[in-house]
């Protein structure tokens, strides 16, 4: 009975990600309208360095990555902050009241708002360098093929414009997906090391699993610090689109020699 419970908290997480993901997908996709012109401006420094350097002039400035990295982290702080938060209360709700209990869970609520904040902050981080990499890296492709087929400046940033917004449209969802699964994931992993009653954790696929990654991990139980092979992997996602969770553990399971790694 306590392991099909930790299956049920699986199934609980997975079925509320289609939610998390879609508030994701609205907030990123107003992330990406509020930097397009910062990448706008991104992209017009970085042709102007390149055209000076192809006329052999020594360039006037060095375009940083590193800055406008920085200062994209920088716009989306707050509003990433918020969905954040969202995907990790969420996350730590349901398998903090399935492995706990709900009187348990009440009594340590507030330590787990007070440390849950860390959890927070380091999701928020990893998501603003995933999605200020991926426009980053965007706009430098484009470029980088406008230069190639010698497309003019002003079409290269016509062209920048276009895909950033076919990026917003359709490729943001992939990222939002990916992300949210992760950070629901991370905040369940987050409660299971921390609960005293749970000594494993086991990789729970959806209908429709990927062959070649996530059918090999299925239903395989391992102890809880402990990472999925083959993969390496903590905790879903283990690729873009993933939908996978991890379910609670209870007592002492069976781990195979070859799963401790």
């Amino acid at each position: 009975m306590r392991h099909k419970a930790g299956v049920a908290t699986a199934i609980k997480l997975q079925r509320i990600m289609d939610g998390v993901m879609n508030r994701y997908i609205y907030h990123l996709r107003r992330i990406v309208t509020q930097v397009t012109p910062i990448l706008i401006k991104y992209a017009e420094e970085r042709l102007k360095s390149r055209l000076k350097k192809a006329a052999r002039k020594k360039p006037v400035f060095r375009v940083s990555k590193v800055r406008y990295n920085d200062v994209l982290k920088r716009v989306m702080r707050k509003t990433v902050k918020s969905i954040t938060k969202m995907a990790v209360d969420s996350g730590i709700d349901i398998a903090a009241k399935d492995v706990l209990g709900p009187k348990q869970y009440e009594t340590i609520n507030r330590k787990f708002e007070i440390e849950s904040r860390k959890l927070v902050k380091e999701i928020g981080d990893e998501l603003s360098g995933n999605l200020s990499k991926s426009l980053l890296g965007k706009v430098r492709r484009t470029l980088k093929t406008g230069t190639q087929e010698g497309m003019s400046f002003g079409d290269i940033i016509k062209q920048v414009h276009k895909d950033l917004g076919y990026y917003r449209n359709y490729e943001l969802e992939r990222l939002a997906r990916t992300e949210s699964v992760r950070a629901i994931n991370k905040a369940s992993q987050w409660v299971y090391r921390r609960a005293d009653n749970v000594v494993g954790k086991m990789w729970v696929t959806d209908a429709d699993p990927c062959t070649e990654i996530c059918l090999p991990l299925k239903n395989k139980v391992i102890d809880k610090n402990k990472r999925f092979y083959p993969g390496g992997f903590t905790y879903p996602p283990a690729h873009p689109n993933c939908r996978c969770s991890i379910a609670p553990v209870y007592g002492v399971p069976k781990i195979k020699e070859s799963e401790k790694k």
